[in-house]
């Protein structure tokens, strides 16, 4: 807002810089925020595997020893 301010009462020449790097700030903190949700995305799903690869164990476990016991 400030930039625009200067520049409709015509001294915005040298607040341009300002404007450059609030929008790269801005940028990169939409990027780290997007870097976040992925990272938790990516910590949730190893959790949900994890306990399928448990589950999936645990039954060919069961699985085997009613096997055996048939035997």
């Amino acid at each position: 807002l400030r930039v625009l301010y200067f520049y409709l009462i015509d001294q915005g020449g040298g607040h341009i810089q300002s404007l450059i790097l609030a929008a790269i700030l801005l940028i990169v903190g939409f990027q780290i925020m997007l870097i976040g949700l992925l990272a938790d995305l990516v910590g949730f799903n190893r959790k949900i595997m994890e306990e399928v690869l448990f589950r999936l164990r645990k039954l060919e476990l069961d699985g085997s020893a009613s096997r055996e016991r048939e035997l």
